[in-house]
């Protein structure tokens, strides 16, 4: 491999390219030389073999001036590109800095390198030297013709899924960008030597490469903008370069010595109970599906929350914002949201959680709320302005500026010291929503209000936190940005709810498995050491996990969460139904300290069962292992890279860790309680119930019960179309009984239980609703079919197992996790929970069909919070089981709706999903669309799409005559479209060496000009397709459509 770089490095020297006089800089075998006359990079060479040989020519940097739509560049300033440089400084062997003249701007480009490992710093003071400001656009260090040798790869770290980008595959010209607070861009060039390339500035980052033949370009981009006074030098960077001698994954711990090095640390004084913290999050008012209703303030959530919090297991509060006007719109940071009670209520609730030994976090918001908020009506100029002068009408407020800083240091001051809350989490900090172009702002530029402003604003609030609690004092960044972790206690991973957990949902588990562990892996190092995460599955930001992932899914991704590093969350009503597992989840992590301030070694566990996740936390002496098995069929695993290896049988979803837990205490039988009067109402109630549990299709939900307080309300927040804060504890509708024991459970006060069994199909929509201190008593509603039988039992029955399959005829439903798994002589069908959209088609072992969707996208589909709407992202879709002549009927209802909480489109697009599937080789699919609100002449596409791993060639046929035909595979544009003509009523698709299949008898709705096409491997059956679409108020447009998979069985 070193012979290798050497030659390539050799080119840059042969006869024919002419070079300048160069001045080299060493230190510890690593050489950068300069062009003399332009102070332009030459080479980079490390021990004698060349990692970068620039052209001559090419300027190692360059910044952008001027109006947004008329950018000037460095490279068009400078004379040649260059510049000219008009001073040289060599203050050492290992420094030199250039002065560069490039029209009125002077540059002072400074290079350093350093030794344990070799590293070269660089960085910039840029001087307007004319006498107008000038608006700065952003600023870039270039590291060119990095020399890529066969069998290497590049990565960009903190990116899911993770992966690397071979260099036997570069493309000349194509360009990957990385982002993140580091930047942090790694090459793999041999397995025993390795680049970095890092940013540890106060503007945001980013890292771009571009690729080549043989080589690629690294481009550090600091994302700086504001104005140049003249005059006035404005400083930039550092940015590194690091070379590492070992392998990729080896390499990775030197990020860790860099950020030593530039002062990137957690704060030493941080407190041991954020470490070991076990959050739960609410807000005093109630859960946000109920617009914040549904608990009733402060002295309700003191009394009855609070307990219920501290026997799960928690060890501390986040109090969602509190103050007026409403959460997250701060109007008056000193007067309480109406109708949450007195200030001597809300620190009675403070005190009541520190003698639960709880400590007690409050949601503070510093972006400042609107301009009628109170501190901006008496400080406008807290207010950051845009370019053309205008400000925000919310998250409006100056991070950078100083005397806002000290304005919210005061505010959290006053809760800690009248209140006495622990600290903070600081809502948005990462900075200012935008640059403040305010030409009158007390610091360098524009683009310091982001970054630069979030560290100082969560400094000042951290000292003033400890300056009022110097022993337990801490606050909670909500920011994702290792910068902010030298002046925070805990940061969010964002990605873990947003990007890792959702992902199992459409990745095979093997493959998430392994992704988990990289990505870990990598986010482990690409912060300072001892980083302190916050990993949630679930919060007032997100909708609710027990819907995206079952309720067996829900606790095996919280048990990751618990058991990793990191802080876990619980939010108001997730636990509802998983108290004693989330309990049980909780005890664990506490009796091993090693799980909660052990470091985590994400790749020292090899599991022989793919799709099996572990990794191991060890403090001290002290080891554990984390276990999880991510599949839908049970596994037996060999785990080695422990003390001793260890075999395990892991059903579907279990989590453990190793060595094992003993097991929880046994449940001590109880006097069964008397039967409940006969249903009234279609109504049971069962008064002094203390425990219930469900045994749904995803699993049991065993939770504690305790009635509702009086206050409470249902409402809405525009997040869930079904109405929250009802007192609802479990719904048929949305977990569905499982068929083969469709049965609930009462424990009474006597601590026996009232079991519950329907026989057949599950009619209605039987719910558990719990009672108010009025009407105390749980209650079974919604029982509008035959009564269920009673029976008495003195402990719970057993659980179903994971997956437990219900067999109607030849045809046999699992449901694991977020998936419905339905399975016949001749095919496999893997189906969504939400929406029952196929997400995997299987025929005679082979793959025909996956990511079946229905979504709608362009204006009359876009919904607030997104750009398209789908049957895959509607958790509140309902699912009646049911059967069919000979096997099993399978039928969804809900609203299209985006994947983010608020994108939940109004008015509603209705669908219908259907499906029957028989002993045979063809089932039926009948699906519906329906709007809300009608429309005309509006641009709109609603459509059906399947995606087609194997299929090479397609055919539409009506009649039996071929309407169209085609190949299947990569493309740029549709082929076969049908629109303006009859649509087929048989569609085939081949594969090579394979039996043809595909959809027979296929119906349109009348009247409809429905197209028909292929787009590379996606096939759509679009309802809607047209810059003018229409749709009619109330109607149900009705597809139905067999699918034949050729199954030779």
């Amino acid at each position: 491999m070193h012979r290798t770089i050497l030659a390539a490095g050799l080119l840059a020297a042969l006869p024919g390219v002419a070079r300048a006089a160069t001045i080299p800089i060493q230190r510890d075998g690593l050489e950068a030389a300069f062009d003399d006359a332009t102070g332009a990079l030459a080479h980079i060479r490390y021990r004698g073999d060349t990692i970068a040989a620039p052209p001559a020519g090419r300027s190692p940097l360059s910044f952008g001036v001027g109006p947004q739509d008329r950018i000037r560049w460095f490279e068009n300033i400078a004379e040649r590109g260059t510049g000219t440089v008009v001073k040289r400084e060599q203050t050492g062997p290992d420094a030199i800095a250039f002065t560069i003249r490039a029209g009125d701007f002077d540059l002072v480009v400074r290079y350093a390198l350093h030794a344990g490992p070799a590293r070269l710093d660089r960085s910039l003071t840029l001087t307007n030297r004319g006498t107008e400001p000038v608006k700065l656009r952003n600023v870039n260090f270039k590291t060119f013709g990095v020399v890529a040798p066969a069998g290497g790869f590049y990565r960009f770290l903190r990116q899911w899924p993770p992966g690397g980008h071979a260099f036997a595959e570069m493309k000349p010209g194509r360009q990957r960008g990385g982002g993140g607070p580091l930047a942090v861009l790694a090459a793999q060039l041999s397995p025993s030597r390795s680049v970095m390339w890092m940013t540890c500035a106060t503007d945001p980052a980013g890292v771009r490469v571009t690729e080549g033949d043989g080589r690629f370009d690294v481009v550090q981009d600091l994302h700086a903008c504001g104005y140049l006074q003249p005059n006035r030098p404005q400083e930039f960077g550092p940015v590194s370069l690091q070379i590492v001698d070992a392998g990729y994954w080896e390499a990775l711990p030197a990020l860790w010595a860099w950020m030593d090095r530039v002062g990137l640390n957690v704060p030493a004084d941080r407190p041991r109970w954020v470490e070991e913290a076990i959050l739960y999050g609410f807000h005093p008012g109630g859960t946000i599906g109920s617009d914040f209703k549904d608990l009733g303030g402060f002295r309700n959530a003191a009394e009855r929350l609070l307990p219920a919090i501290s026997r799960l297991g928690a060890t501390a509060v986040w109090i969602l914002p509190v103050e007026q006007k409403s959460p997250y719109w701060p109007y008056d940071y000193y007067r309480f949201m109406d109708g949450l009670g007195t200030p001597e209520e809300y620190r009675a609730l403070v005190a009541r959680a520190h003698d639960l030994g709880l400590k007690v976090w409050q949601d503070l918001v510093p972006h400042g709320g609107s301009p009628q908020a109170v501190h901006n009506r008496a400080h406008p100029e807290f207010m950051l302005r845009r370019e053309d002068g205008s400000t925000l009408a919310y998250w409006l407020n100056d991070f950078a500026w100083p005397a806002w800083q000290k304005y919210m240091a005061d505010v959290a001051t006053h809760y800690c010291r009248v209140y006495g809350v622990d600290g903070f989490r600081v809502d948005a900090c990462g900075g200012s929503r935008e640059p403040n172009w305010n030409p009158d702002i007390p610091y360098a530029r524009a683009s310091h209000a982001l970054l630069w402003g979030g560290l100082g604003m969560l400094r000042g609030l951290r000292e003033a936190v400890r300056a009022v609690d110097p022993e337990d004092g801490a606050i909670l960044a909500e920011a994702e940005n290792a910068r902010l972790l030298a002046a925070a206690d805990a940061q969010y991973d964002f990605g873990f709810c947003y990007a890792v957990c959702p992902a199992w949902r459409r990745m095979p588990a093997p493959a998430f498995a392994d992704a988990l562990r990289e990505y870990l892996e990598e986010q482990k190092f690409a912060e300072p050491r001892g980083a302190v995460r916050l990993r949630h599955v679930e919060s007032h930001d997100s909708l609710r996990a027990e819907l995206w992932y079952g309720a067996d899914g829900l606790r095996a991704l919280y048990a990751l969460s618990a058991w990793i590093d990191g802080i876990p969350l619980i939010y108001h009503g997730m636990e509802t139904g998983h108290e004693l597992a989330l309990a049980r989840i909780h005890a664990i992590r506490r009796d091993r300290p090693e799980l909660s301030r052990g470091e985590t070694f994400y790749r020292a566990v090899a599991c022989d069962a793919p799709g099996v996740f572990a990794c191991l936390r060890r403090l001290g002496d002290r080891e554990s292992a984390v276990v999880i098995n991510f599949n839908r069929e049970a596994v037996k695993a060999r785990l080695t890279g422990l003390r001793a290896p260890v075999e395990l049988a892991l059903p579907p979803l279990a989590y453990t860790v190793v060595p094992a837990p003993p097991p929880p205490p046994a449940e001590q039988p109880g006097t069964a309680a008397p039967p409940p009067d006969p249903p009234a109402d279609g109504r049971l109630a069962f008064p002094g119930a203390t425990e219930w549990f469900a045994d749904t299709i995803s699993g049991r939900l065993h939770g504690l019960y305790a009635p509702r307080p009086d206050a409470p309300k249902a409402g809405s927040h525009g997040i869930y179309w079904r109405p929250a804060g009802t007192g609802v504890l479990w719904q048929n509708e949305l977990q569905p009984l499982h068929p083969a024991r469709p049965r609930v459970g009462v424990r009474g006060p006597g601590g026996g239980w009232t079991i519950a069994t329907f026989d057949g199909p599950v009619a209605g929509n039987p719910r558990f609703v719990a009672g108010d201190d009025r009407a105390p008593a749980l209650r079974l509603e919604g029982l509008d079919g035959p009564p269920p039988r009673l029976s008495a039992a003195p402990v719970a029955p057993p659980a179903p197992d994971p997956g437990m399959p219900f067999a109607e005829g030849r045809v046999a439903l699992r449901c694991i996790g977020p998936d419905l798994v339905v399975s016949t002589p001749h095919v496999t069908a893997v189906l969504r929970r939400q929406g029952g959209v196929i997400r995997e088609l299987v025929a005679d072992g082979k793959p025909l069909a996956t990511d079946q969707d229905l979504y709608g996208d362009q204006e009359a589909m876009r919904p607030p919070d997104g750009d398209r709407i789908d049957a895959s992202d509607d958790v509140e879709c309902s699912l009646r089981i049911g059967k069919a002549e000979g096997g099993l009927r399978l039928a969804f209802e809900g609203r299209l709706r985006g994947f983010h909480r608020f994108a939940l489109k109004r008015p509603a697009l209705f669908f219908r999903n259907e499906l029957v599937f028989g002993h045979g080789p063809r089932f039926v699919q009948t699906y519906a669309f329906r709007a809300e609100k009608g429309f005309r002449g509006q641009p709109a596409f609603l459509a059906s799409i399947l995606h087609l791993p194997a299929a090479d060639r397609f055919r539409f046929l009506r009649g039996g005559a071929v309407t169209a035909e085609g190949p299947v595979g990569p493309g740029n544009g549709r082929i076969g479209e049908t629109r303006g003509g009859p649509a087929p009523d048989r569609i085939e698709f081949t594969a090579a060496g394979a039996r043809p299949w595909g959809l027979a008898a296929l119906r349109v709705p009348d009247g409809s000009d429905c197209n028909l096409f292929l787009h590379g491997r996606q096939f759509f059956i679009a309802l809607l397709d047209s810059r003018t679409a229409s749709l009619d108020d109330g109607r149900w447009y009705e597809f139905r459509l067999e699918w034949d998979t050729g199954s030779a069985r």
